[in-house]
């Protein structure tokens, strides 16, 4: 699952990027974001990742995307990613267990990042969405 975590500012929209220190895609940067633990519903595990990753309390609202990643090979891997648009309630930004960075990112310099196109996708979405 991944958060869209966006905060409007007077020169434009920010996002939450976090550097990765897992695989996949080690050392890229991506929304935060995490695996669903048992029993758990999926507003809460994406609270509770967000929260982790970079400490921040989160609402959860509504789902943006579903993304499928499919890698092929010696090992492969299928990954499907529920993004999700969330909001800040609390906490402070921060590195934690699944990110060796974290940052607030003016959206229109996510190609600085080096984002996935579906990153930059799902960003524009909820952009745009905010805007209507």
């Amino acid at each position: 699952m991944g958060a869209v975590v966006i905060d409007q500012r007077a020169d434009g929209p920010y996002v939450v990027l976090a550097r990765r220190s897992q695989p996949p895609r080690v050392g890229q940067w991506s929304l935060p974001g995490g695996k669903v633990e048992f029993g758990e519903s999926l507003h809460d595990a994406l609270a509770r990742e967000i929260r982790e990753e970079c400490g921040l309390d989160v609402s959860v609202g509504r789902l943006l995307e579903v993304i499928e990643i499919v890698q092929r090979g010696e090992q492969p891997v299928h990954y499907v990613i529920l993004d999700y648009e969330c909001r800040v309630v609390g906490g402070e930004l921060r590195a934690g267990d699944d990110a060796s960075e974290v940052a607030w990112v003016a959206a229109y310099d996510l190609a600085e990042y080096a984002v996935t196109d579906a990153v930059a996708r799902v960003v524009s979405r909820a952009i745009a969405d905010e805007r209507e």
